[in-house]
């Protein structure tokens, strides 16, 4: 993971809202905080060209999740850092990029927000675009908890599915301030790990303290690794082994490649 780019901070200037909005994470990076492939996660970004019977076309992004070229190199805010994830989540449940792409319209629409996605009104807002869809672009969606069309309730029930997927895809494991993500705890709010848009340049670290994951498994890499060298490493830093052991498995396991399209 990189740190965070100086260049982007001082291109954000003053005019961002919170830190959720500052261009601090590279477009690599975010890929692989979203556990899928740069390619797919640069599509979702910044769309795509394709060739269609000898005809150039182009295919849209994913709505606010448009990235700001810095010296070449494309970076997301941590919005859109978190869009990428509910548009994975929400592409695993089995709704299309269209759909998706639709209900993110609609979202932007009503709230009048360019990145409504990672926004905590979206359970409302998404939820409304979601049902706005016609019914076969949402019986694709894995849910046992799926309604039958004669269901009188119909509309409860999909909302229900849909805020379901959600909370799936990210939004049980934010914490929210002013509707507002402020930090993310991509393994849970059991696990030790966090992203906080205000500590470390919003890279993964140990909650509550300033030491990033990179530097825990570094110096346990530096030691030869392994459960013996885990209490020095955490008196070095200041944590416990547990802490030790949550970066550990963050940093070999869980951002581990996910070649998805």
């Amino acid at each position: 993971m990189s740190e965070i780019s100086q260049t982007a901070l001082r291109s954000a200037g003053g005019s961002t809202k919170s830190p959720a909005d500052l261009y601090i994470y590279r477009l690599t990076d975010a890929a692989r905080l979203t556990q899928y492939c740069t390619p797919t996660v640069r599509r979702w970004a910044v769309g795509t060209r394709y060739l269609y019977r000898g005809e150039i076309r182009y295919g849209n992004g994913m709505i606010g999740c448009a990235p700001r070229w810095i010296g070449g190199t494309p970076y997301v805010t941590f919005l859109q850092l978190l869009s990428f994830r509910v548009v994975r989540g929400l592409r695993g449940a089995g709704l299309t990029l269209k759909a998706i792409r639709r209900i993110a319209l609609l979202a932007a629409a009503v709230s009048g927000e360019p990145t409504p996605l990672a926004l905590e009104r979206f359970r409302i807002d998404g939820a409304h675009g979601f049902l706005a869809l016609d019914h076969p672009a949402r019986a694709g969606v894995q849910s046992e908890a799926t309604p039958f069309a004669s269901d009188p309730r119909e509309a409860d029930g999909w909302k229900a599915v849909f805020l379901d997927m959600l909370d799936e895809a990210l939004f049980r494991d934010v914490d929210w301030l002013a509707g507002l993500p402020a930090r993310w705890w991509p393994m849970g709010h059991d696990r030790s790990v966090a992203l906080d848009p205000s500590v470390m340049g919003g890279m993964p670290h140990i909650a509550g303290t300033r030491v990033l994951t990179t530097a825990v498994t570094a110096d346990l890499r530096h030691l030869c690794g392994g459960e013996a060298a885990m209490p020095t490493v955490a008196a070095a830093h200041g944590i416990s082994v547990r802490q030790v052991r949550d970066a550990v498995y963050f940093e070999n396991e869980w951002l581990a490649p996910r070649y998805k399209r």
